[in-house]
């Protein structure tokens, strides 16, 4: 049996050696406030605050575009909500046209006296006033609702950046919890549902200052009426083009994804319309076309002959 040469006997040592520094390594990087847990730490709160940072510049936008709007539609609803109330100046007005009416009816020795169209349930205000009343009431109801709950998800926010006290390790896990749980409940989405429910705010906005202006003249209402069209157009343009064209910019995440499924149900639907249904609507009309005429049917006619008897 060869023995090993002190030389061969130092490698193999050393070969241990570096063996052993790499499990040591290792074990450190395993360790409660080891390297992998610190600089995945670091990297994680890059991330977050980016991403914390996107979903607040969208909140505190939407805040300051809310609380304008509502300002706008209150000051519009201080002056059409008086519509709604009793108008003793109308009511008054009726009152007296009745009693010319009387004094007419007291000349004329007419023993008919028309009965009053004022009672306890009249009312001066007309349907166009309940439907402009009606959509500024929703109007700054939805505003309010989209600033409400852009200050709750700002709470939301505030509480995941808050970080837990302990060892790298602990930390890091504590994160992926939280961040785990914002894409379990789909917190991005929320933030992007937000500014949607102000669009819409704004589209009833529009409708009722149309009914408005077109109450108190048709032709006036002409341009609001436009110019309400042709936002609504272009809104409903920049929310379809993204589905069509992948590279456009004028994307809105939860537009986008409620749009694609339709637009490409409508392709589909589109391309089969055109390679298989119109062909064979084609086809069939030039079939029929160029069928030949069948001469009109005509019954068999029968002779009854007389049996003759037999002999």
């Amino acid at each position: 049996m060869s023995t090993k040469s002190k030389s061969e006997q130092y490698t193999e040592k050393l070969k241990l050696h570096q063996r052993k520094k790499n499990l040591n390594t290792i074990e450190v990087d395993d360790d409660e406030d080891g390297a992998v847990w610190v600089g995945y730490r670091k990297l994680a709160d890059k991330y977050d605050q980016d991403m914390i940072s996107g979903f607040k510049h969208t909140i505190d936008g939407l805040l300051i575009l809310a609380g304008l709007f509502s300002t706008i539609v209150a000051t519009f609803l201080t002056q059409t909500y008086q519509s709604l109330k009793p108008n003793p100046a109308a009511l008054s007005l009726i009152l007296q046209f009745e009693q010319i009416e009387i004094m007419r009816a007291g000349a004329g020795n007419s023993n008919s006296v028309p009965s009053s169209a004022v009672t306890k349930d009249t009312t001066t205000f007309t349907q166009i006033d309940l439907w402009v009343n009606g959509l500024l009431f929703t109007s700054l109801a939805l505003s309010m609702v989209s600033a409400f709950l852009g200050g709750l998800v700002r709470q939301w926010l505030q509480s995941y950046l808050s970080h837990t006290t302990g060892s790298a390790k602990t930390s890091a896990i504590s994160r992926q919890f939280r961040f785990d749980g914002v894409r379990k409940w789909k917190l991005a989405e929320i933030v992007g549902t937000l500014p949607l429910i102000l669009h819409l705010a704004f589209i009833v906005f529009f409708c009722a200052l149309s009914l408005l202006v077109y109450d108190l003249h048709p032709s006036m209402a002409i341009p609001v009426i436009g110019s309400t069209t042709l936002a609504a157009l272009l809104y409903l343009a920049t929310a379809i083009l993204p589905t069509l064209w992948l590279d456009c910019p004028y994307r809105v995440p939860f537009l986008f994804r409620l749009f694609r499924p339709v637009v490409s149900l409508t392709i589909k639907a589109l391309r089969y319309t055109r390679t298989i249904i119109i062909p064979t609507i084609t086809r069939t009309i030039a079939d029929h076309r160029g069928a030949p005429t069948l001469p009109a049917y005509t019954p068999p006619t029968t002779v009854l002959t007389p049996m003759r008897n037999a002999e």
